[in-house]
Parts: structure tokens; C-alpha cells; sequence
């Protein structure tokens, strides 16, 4: 997006500023991490830089050895890249609440007769209480695209800038989107490429556009639009997404 565009800023998720959300008692961390257990809670585990990661979740917790328990990932390749690496950064998301902690010292271990992943309980864990959906600015390096259905036209390619599990925000490059009616606001069987993650096919609801002028007089748009009717598979593949440039965000503001 060039950088000489006049238009307001965008609201977006920043990371920063989350030093009250940190949960450090021990007893409300074994409260919250209980809560994921009862509720089989999925969690990303994400590790190697971020670069990989494996669906978990909370299985038990042994509160006399200091022990959490996780499932193992479905790939014994994974699996054993996160051993080998012994830390991982967990993101989830329950009641719609945000939740992140650190695991360090991951091992293999027995329990209940199946193999599982144990490391030390969290010492602390980040508890973002907010009860929107979590947006976060696009990566600009791999940015996702949305592939929009027009009447009789070749599909708008749109450059995604920012996503949440509930929505997008694009940014129109090409020829003007029009939408005259309310009726015509819903756009079926959108192409949305997450880069690295997923390719999906979603419903939209355009909420609303917005005129972009820059400063050579060339115009754009700017649309913000609805996940319509997602599917639970879909929603699962754009939380991994959001949640890899939440924690690559987080990393850079602690550097």
C-alpha cells in the first residue's frame, strides 16, 4: 500500500500496551488452564520461530509435580521437531477471549496410557479479556489476497490488510466495486488465499466502502467486509492465521 495514500488509520489489534493482561497467580492460572482442559479447548503451539506449529490441547495437570499435560500434534515428524526444540509459544481462543502462554522443557511422557507432551506449568499467561473479535494488520510481505465474483467480469482481485475470525478489510486496487442495493451487498463463493496456510472459499458481506484518493490522483477503495456463514474448518484455518501474526507482532515489539 503506498505510503503517500491520505486516509484516516486504520483500527487495528496492537500488542502493545498488554502488561495488564498478564496473569500471574498461580491459582488463576491453574483456574484458566482447567477451564481449557473441561472445555477440550484446541490450542496452537507454535514453535521453531514460529515457523511451525502443531493443534494441541490441555489434558490434564498434575498440580504436586508442577506438570501441565498436552496432547501430541498428529504428525510424529512435528512432533518431534517440537521436542527437539523443548519450547513453544500456545495461543488459543475460549469464551472468546484471548489466551497465550509459554511452555519450556517439553518432554515425552506417558499418561493415562497414551504418549503426551509435559512441561513445567506457565508461570505467568496473557489473558486479553475483550470481547470483539481479534483483528490484526496482514503480513505486508506475504499479504493475502481475496478473490471477489463479479456479474459478467472477471473476480476482483483484493489485497487483504486486515482479518479477524469475524471479517476483513480490503483494499481495492482495480477497477471500482459497486454495490447498489443491500440485496447485492452479499458476495458468494470469495477465494481467500492466506499465504503459507490455507486456501478457502468464504461468503461476504460488504459493510462498508470507502473512497481512497493518493496523492497522484490515482483512486482506490477501501471495503470492510463480513465472514458470512464460515464454516468450522474455515474459522479454525483464519485463527492459526491471525494468531502467527499476533505472536510475530508481539515478538517485534520486545526486541
Amino acid at each position: 500500500m503506498p505510503a503517500s495514500e491520505r486516509v484516516e488509520k486504520t483500527d487495528l489489534f496492537n500488542p502493545g500496551g498488554e502488561d495488564d493482561f498478564w496473569v500471574r497467580s498461580r491459582k488463576e492460572i491453574l483456574a484458566i488452564l482447567s477451564r481449557l482442559k473441561n472445555n477440550v479447548t484446541t490450542v496452537t503451539a507454535y514453535f521453531d520461530g514460529n515457523q511451525s506449529f502443531i493443534l494441541t490441547a490441555v489434558l490434564g495437570l498434575l498440580k504436586d509435580r508442577d506438570l501441565l499435560i498436552l496432547d501430541e500434534g498428529p504428525s510424529d515428524e512435528l512432533n518431534l521437531k517440537l521436542l527437539q526444540s523443548g519450547q513453544a509459544s500456545c495461543v488459543t481462543v475460549h469464551d472468546r477471549i484471548r489466551i497465550r502462554f509459554d511452555c519450556g522443557n517439553l518432554k515425552r511422557a506417558r499418561y493415562k496410557g497414551r504418549s503426551v507432551l509435559v512441561c513445567p506449568i506457565p508461570r505467568e499467561l496473557l489473558y486479553l479479556e475483550r470481547r470483539e473479535c481479534f483483528r490484526v494488520a496482514a503480513s505486508v510481505v506475504h499479504p493475502p489476497v481475496c478473490y471477489v465474483p463479479q456479474l459478467e467480469q472477471e473476480p476482483l482481485k483484493l489485497l487483504v490488510v486486515d482479518i479477524s475470525v469475524g471479517g476483513l478489510g480490503l483494499y481495492n486496487l482495480n477497477r471500482p466495486m459497486d454495490v447498489k442495493s443491500e440485496d447485492s451487498c452479499l458476495y458468494c463463493g470469495c477465494r481467500l488465499h492466506l499465504p503459507d496456510f490455507a486456501k478457502l472459499t468464504v461468503d461476504l458481506r460488504v459493510q462498508n466502502i470507502r473512497r481512497v484518493v493518493h496523492e497522484d490522483g490515482k483512486e482506490a477503495q477501501k471495503i470492510g467486509a463480513k465472514f458470512m456463514y464460515l464454516r468450522p474448518g474455515d474459522s479454525n484455518h483464519i485463527q492459526q492465521y491471525v494468531n502467527s501474526i499476533q505472536l510475530k507482532q508481539i515478538a517485534m515489539t520486545r526486541r
